[in-house]
């Protein structure tokens, strides 16, 4: 047993070391992984624009916000995938490990190809529900079928990058994450200069999607030289186990999507692309910022599910103060840099005539400034077999932005939409905060003092 008090798991493809020293090499790596797809982003996004025009990228947007709706085809169990294989990788256990992979992928892989043929039979009718123009219509049920076939299909194999991130390897998940961009960069750029429009763009994903897979699949090998993905291992047991905790989940799947997906529908019902192209701009960079500081907790859930497995609940308090205390020293003042600069940086990234953007930007800021911050917490609170916490502050927000979004959008258009998002985002995460610390027995206005203030106090200042 190491110095740090956590059992090493047997299970081959672990690195050496603690798990304290793993947990920091994971956070580098995904750190570095994250900023690499940034800088990919910034790059593609005002090429795309400049090539397809605002209304073709605000239905190639489309498809990213319609792969949520799908994604939850699965019922939850793509989100008990790591924490159960963690589980069974820290125990030792090859025969469960088996069990859960098989099982899991088996039922992946069968309602990828339901989920495929149904996209691909009901495009059309998704492309009239969502007002996609007459000029565009023929585009849009290409774009949106196979857009939608292929991410079931790519997510069928989700087995096999949650095996690698359940190994804590997120060092050779993004490996694989930015060699493949090289590739899309690459292919982005040619069939875009050859007028293959967003049937190219088509093209180019599907080739990355094949690449992801396969690289996966040889990680996960690599990884675990024991899996075994026969009929044999399906097993009743695995599939209870895996449902059972995806279910529980499941409602925060919808909820969230509800939440960072309705926006852009609702926007392409009662506006028009090009509106859904403007609040994209201004939507992704938002989110992107929130996800910068969350990479800090990013390695945290099969961490903290071992750390729960053994009954350490003060290492995981532990964890969890240190934790916030960074997020709230990185996320704050990158949240009110992105609200004081957004319209110079958006004029300086997309050029003039992205004012919208930027007003759409500033506003969302505040919301996923607050739904970063409990980012960790959510996690700690999976670690510990409560997700119905994370369950009912998500419905909340969900509730929240469908409401008040159909409330805003004919009147005030992508401002209200981007303000019904904004608000709704603080209204979960202030409900999680009280259950969560009521849980872990951590009196919540001192932890606040001790974990926000002189972040806080700084940020006023700079603002």
């Amino acid at each position: 047993m190491p110095s740090d008090g956590v059992p090493e798991p047997r299970a081959s493809g672990v690195p050496p070391g603690g798990a304290v020293d793993r947990l920091l090499r994971n956070t580098i790596a995904n750190f570095i992984g994250r900023f690499w797809t940034i800088g990919v982003s910034l790059i593609l996004v005002p090429y795309i624009v400049s090539r397809v025009g605002l209304e073709r990228f605000g239905l190639w947007s489309l498809i990213t916000v319609l792969t949520g709706y799908v994604g939850l085809l699965d019922f939850g169990l793509g989100t008990a995938y790591v924490k159960k294989l963690a589980e069974h990788r820290a125990r030792g256990d090859d025969d469960r490990l088996n069990e859960a992979a098989t099982t899991g992928f088996a039922v992946h892989l069968a309602i990828g190809i339901v989920a495929s043929a149904a996209s691909l039979a009901g495009a059309g009718l998704v492309a009239r529900i969502l007002g996609v123009p007459a000029p565009l219509l023929s585009e849009g049920k290409m774009v949106l079928g196979w857009g939608l076939a292929l991410f079931a299909l790519g997510n069928a194999a989700v087995l096999f990058p949650s095996l690698v991130v359940a190994f804590q390897r997120m060092d050779l998940s993004n490996r694989i994450t930015i060699a493949v961009t090289i590739p899309q960069l690459a292919g982005t750029f040619i069939v875009l200069e050859l007028g293959w429009g967003l049937r190219g763009l088509l093209l180019v994903q599907a080739v990355v999607t094949v690449l992801m897979v396969a690289a996966n699949a040889w990680a996960a090998r690599r990884l675990f030289p024991r899996l075994q993905l026969s009929p044999r291992h399906i097993s009743r047991r695995a599939y209870r186990e895996l449902i059972s905790f995806g279910l529980k989940l499941q409602a925060v799947k919808i909820a969230d999507v509800l939440t960072f997906q309705t926006d852009r529908i609702l926007l392409a019902r009662f506006a028009n692309m090009a509106t859904v192209g403007w609040y994209q701009i201004g939507s992704a960079v938002a989110m992107r910022a929130r996800q910068q500081p969350l990479v800090l907790v990013s390695a945290v859930l099969p961490f903290a599910s071992e750390l729960s497995a053994t009954g350490e609940r003060d290492r995981l308090r532990g964890l969890y103060e240190r934790g916030s205390r960074y997020l709230a020293a990185t996320g704050l003042p990158l949240m009110v840099a992105v609200a004081l600069f957004a319209r110079p940086f958006v004029r300086a990234w997309m050029g003039d005539g992205f004012e919208m953007s930027a007003t759409i930007l500033q506003i969302l800021a505040a919301g996923h400034l607050a739904s970063m911050m409990h980012g960790l917490a959510t996690q700690i609170g999976a670690a510990l077999d409560r997700p119905d916490l994370h369950t009912r502050s998500a419905t909340l927000t969900a509730i929240a932005t469908v409401v008040l979004s159909l409330v805003l959008v004919r009147p005030l258009g992508a401002i209200g939409v981007a303000i019904a998002t904004s608000l709704a985002l603080v209204m979960g995460p202030v409900y999680y905060f009280h259950s969560f610390h009521r849980l872990l027995g951590v009196p919540l206005g001192a932890f606040f003092r001790r974990a926000y203030g002189m972040p806080l106090l700084a940020s006023a200042l700079a603002a």
